[in-house]
Formats: C-alpha cells, sequence, structure tokens
C-alpha cells in the first residue's frame, strides 16, 4: 500500500494558493463593483482596505505557520486569539486614521471596511484552523 501523505510545506503552499485565488476573487468582486460606480465616494478606501487585509491575512498565516510547527496545539490557538485581537486593534486604527486625513463627509464610506473585514477574518479563521488542527 502506497500511501502519499503531504508534507507541511506543501499543505502551506496549499493554503497560500487558496488564499491567493480568494483574494482575487476579491480584487475582481471590488473590480466590477468600482467599474460600475458602487463603491461609493471614497472607492481608494475600499481598495486600502483590500490591501491592508490581503498583506495582513498572509502575514498571519506565515506567522502561525512557523510557529505551529515548533508550539503546542493549545498555545497556538492561544497565538491565533492574539493576532485576531491586533488585528481587529490595526483595523480601526486603519479607519481612524482614514477618518483624520481624508474626513469623509459621509458614514457610508465605512461599508467596504465591514465587508472585507469579515470576510478575511472568516476565512483567515477557516484556514488557521486548518494549519493548528493539522500538527
Amino acid at each position: 500500500m502506497n500511501k502519499t501523505t503531504s508534507t507541511p510545506k506543501t499543505q502551506n503552499s496549499k493554503i497560500y494558493t487558496q488564499m491567493a485565488l480568494f483574494s482575487g476573487v476579491i480584487a475582481g468582486i471590488l473590480g466590477v463593483l468600482h467599474y460600475l460606480g458602487k463603491l461609493g465616494m471614497y472607492p481608494g478606501f475600499a481598495w486600502v482596505c483590500f490591501a491592508f487585509f490581503t498583506l495582513l491575512s498572509f502575514f498571519v498565516i506565515a506567522l502561525i505557520a512557523m510557529t505551529n510547527q515548533s508550539s503546542t496545539p493549545g498555545r497556538a490557538v492561544y497565538l491565533i486569539l492574539g493576532v485576531m485581537g491586533l488585528k481587529f486593534l490595526f483595523s480601526i486604527l486603519m479607519v481612524l486614521a482614514y477618518m483624520l486625513a481624508v474626513q469623509p463627509q459621509k458614514i457610508q464610506f465605512i461599508f467596504p471596511f465591514f465587508f472585507l473585514y469579515i470576510a478575511y477574518s472568516a476565512i483567515e479563521t477557516h484556514f488557521l484552523m486548518q494549519l493548528v488542527n493539522r500538527k
């Protein structure tokens, strides 16, 4: 019986590929909404949020993948919770910085942020739990 097992490195590359595909789909959706003029008065903020969450998600997944190899599963869960808390804090700071810099007239500028925050948090949590459960 020849059983094929995938190494952690190939599993990580699968997760990165899936994350890149997810980000591509989100970019496509944002592109269509931008083309149709549905991103509101501040379309640049949606793209800033997209770049922020994409880069942050890749960083978080890489960080957890590295620490998961050297720590216990319980410790990795605490690390995930800590990283999610920091992500929330950095997200709030990004919105506040944008509000101070641009001073948007309507609160609707925040809608793309919430959509992207929820979408990336859900997919990131899914991938992080895959990494932790793999150990």
